[in-house]
């Protein structure tokens, strides 16, 4: 279907069908993929797939279920400028990747957490001011062990930076240039301590902020 979506789209009744009465996840993630090939052909689908789709985001505990629709809707290009109350309320549900079952942002799953963030980067070449909802996390984001995390979420500055968190936002990105300080373990490196300090405040001096972090 992703090669030849026509050759398919006389089957659309039956896997709405399947769509409407399925309640097996690996089963609706398939007619997801699918209907997202059929509705690119297909705009008349839209109107039909949208309200169980969204029902399934909506209901579901599951994050596959509700990625998986999430990203149906908006790489079927069921998601437009007309569609702004269907992008609020993806977004709000994409709240769910993030802030997940502990306070401690460094133990949330990092799957989840990338998936929120590669759907948020969708959603934002349609809906750029909705991602300003997101904030917090994408800030967080900005400083996390996984570089993949990083990127995506560095993707998404250009929709929350303003006046009022600039300065926070660059401070954040600034503090990656700076080098780890060497573990005074670590007999190799005996005589890099003054190094790792000598780069630490020329930084701060080119970029004016304070090297006690």
């Amino acid at each position: 279907a992703k090669k030849n979506p026509k050759n398919y789209i006389s089957l659309a009744p039956q896997l709405y069908n399947l769509l409407k009465t399925s309640t097996n996840h690996w089963m609706l993630i398939r007619l997801f993929k699918l209907f997202t090939s059929l509705a690119q052909i297909a705009p008349r689908l839209k109107a039909k797939l949208l309200p169980p789709i969204l029902d399934l985001v909506r209901t579901t505990k599951a994050s596959s279920i509700m990625y998986e629709g999430i990203m149906c809707i908006i790489k079927g290009n069921m998601l437009d400028d007309s569609n702004s109350q269907v992008a609020q309320f993806l977004v709000s549900k994409l709240h769910f990747f993030f802030e997940q079952n502990t306070d401690d942002f460094s133990f949330r799953n990092p799957n989840l957490i990338f998936s929120g963030l590669l759907a948020l980067n969708q959603i934002s070449e349609i809906f750029p001011d909705l991602i300003l909802a997101h904030q917090k996390n994408i800030l967080l984001c900005l400083d996390h062990y996984d570089l993949s995390i990083r990127e995506q979420a560095l993707n998404l500055i250009d929709c929350i930076i303003n006046e009022e968190n600039i300065i926070s936002i660059v401070g954040s990105l600034v503090r990656q240039l700076i080098p780890q300080p060497p573990s005074i373990e670590d007999e190799n490196n005996q005589g890099l301590e003054p190094q790792y300090l000598q780069k630490t405040n020329l930084m701060a001096q080119l970029y004016g902020y304070s090297t006690d972090f």
